[in-house]
């Protein structure tokens, strides 16, 4: 964009305007400054573009070296959840009918539900509907 800002400008140079009328002169004079005034906006505007997407990939590389591992685990099956939670000391059963799982943990106050706030809904409202006692619901 600067070369064609410095081609415009160099062309309007070369080529003088041929007029007597002062008006014309000053008419041609006006545009050819309002065109290289608008190439020269243009061409500042998509340097400080192109500097500010340079300076935000160098952010983006240097967050993805220094950002902390996450601790969480990404989605998996009922089953290795379980398992993961068996080999951390944990006690785990997974279940595949939620009607099932209420009844197994019916005296547990405490309950882990991995999965969706939908499926967290439901096991909540099975738990009250069938009045056992609920201290607090984690999801993961």
């Amino acid at each position: 964009m600067y070369l064609l800002m410095i081609s415009i400008a160099t062309t309007f140079a070369s080529k003088p305007i041929h007029s007597d009328n002062p008006i014309a002169l000053n008419i041609g004079s006006a545009v050819r400054t309002l065109v290289v005034g608008v190439v020269a906006l243009g061409t500042g505007i998509f340097g400080i573009v192109a500097v500010g997407l340079f300076a935000l990939a160098i952010q983006l590389l240097v967050q993805q070296f220094t950002k902390p591992k996450s601790s969480r685990i990404p989605p998996h099956e009922p089953t290795v959840l379980a398992e993961y939670a068996l080999g951390r000391g944990v006690s785990a059963e997974s279940f595949l009918d939620l009607s099932a799982s209420v009844l197994a943990v019916r005296d547990e106050p405490r309950v882990c539900v991995c999965g969706s706030l939908y499926l967290l809904g439901e096991f909540t409202a099975l738990r009250r509907e069938r009045s056992f006692p609920i201290q607090s619901l984690i999801t993961h």
